[in-house]
């Protein structure tokens, strides 16, 4: 029953919403930190297991419905949300901690499934992954991520692609700003019908999420918190996350995306909770590993190299030897075919 783990998202958001009723939305976090507990004890994959899971999850016909349904869900999650919000009445405590249950459960599920669901072949699943996002203010990431990102990632020309000795801020400074001029100039490096249909969108995107957050505005001050935390800290964490999978991993223009440029964390329960979002090198390869390598591995789990990465000196003093020792053996050993 491969396909039961991945109802972990699901399942924890659920228990959410029945803790909202309940004006007990403190006790989500508490169950996340026991969850993190269990980590250690869940494992990691080993090489087999995670091709076999690996495949599984991006090219079995049931995973790909069950996808579908639970992109729906999280839509729907935050229709849910936003009435919630404005009906239900909070006390100062209570509403602090749904915002911060309603990030997590979109900066880390909703998210991370909205990320494979852009790339999905089938256009209804790319429409949940795109509505998915605009709700939680991505009006920018379909056509950034699939145009820009995954072709140039690596290179000076991808401002996603963190570079070595940049720290977080300045990446946030660097890497929005160059991506926002990428996308509000002429249309002159568009060439797909689709890619263009995708970079026209992008300024209704960014019209819809003012929109909202204007309308939400005027319909309750509760909801305007909640739209305007979601906005900042879900793009926070996701620009984050993009941050620390592909640190200081720099390619030539002309060089094959390599599975040595993405950074990947094989723990079981954070791939389950996450959708394979921590598995990253495959992701951009699309290689096989040679010798069940299968691309450089992150020193922490998941979401403590994501904390890691707010503190720049910790973080270089723990990243920069990794980097320096990977370009270093790169450079001596044969590049994946």
């Amino acid at each position: 029953m491969q396909i039961l783990p991945f109802c972990l998202p699901t399942l924890l958001t659920m228990l959410f919403m029945v803790l909202a009723y309940a004006d007990s939305t403190w006790i989500f976090a508490v169950l996340l930190f026991a969850v993190s507990m269990i980590n250690p004890y869940w494992g990691t994959f080993s090489s087999f297991d995670l091709k076999r899971t690996y495949t599984f999850f991006h090219h079995s016909a049931v995973m790909s419905i069950f996808k579908g349904i639970n992109g729906l869900f999280f839509v729907l999650f935050n229709i849910w949300a936003a009435a919630f919000c404005v009906l239900h009445p909070f006390t100062a405590f209570s509403f602090a901690t749904f915002v911060y249950g309603v990030v997590v459960v979109n900066s880390g599920f909703g998210l991370s499934l909205a990320h494979d669901l852009t790339h999905a072949r089938q256009s209804l699943q790319r429409a949940l992954g795109e509505l998915l996002m605009l709700q939680n203010g991505f009006f920018y990431l379909s056509y950034d991520h699939v145009f820009i990102h995954h072709p140039h990632v690596g290179t000076p020309a991808d401002p996603a692609s963190a570079m070595l000795n940049e720290n977080l801020y300045a990446y946030f400074r660097r890497s929005l700003g160059e991506r926002m001029r990428l996308l509000l100039r002429g249309s002159d490096g568009v060439k797909t019908v689709r890619q263009m249909r995708l970079y026209q969108a992008v300024r209704w995107k960014m019209a819809a999420c003012t929109v909202w957050l204007i309308v939400a505005f005027f319909i309750s001050k509760y909801l305007f918190i909640l739209v305007a935390a979601q906005f900042f800290f879900v793009i926070l964490v996701y620009e984050t996350t993009t941050y620390i999978q592909h640190y200081g991993l720099q390619r030539s223009p002309h060089e094959k995306i390599r599975l040595h440029h993405s950074w990947n964390s094989f723990d079981r329960l954070y791939n389950y909770l996450y959708f394979f979002m921590p598995v990253h090198s495959l992701h951009h390869a699309h290689a096989q590993p040679a010798a069940g390598d299968w691309g450089p591995v992150m020193p922490l789990s998941f979401p403590r190299m994501v904390l890691l990465a707010f503190r720049p000196a910790q973080w270089f003093r723990t990243m920069n030897p990794l980097v320096l020792e990977l370009q270093e053996k790169q450079a001596l050993v044969p590049a994946y075919e």
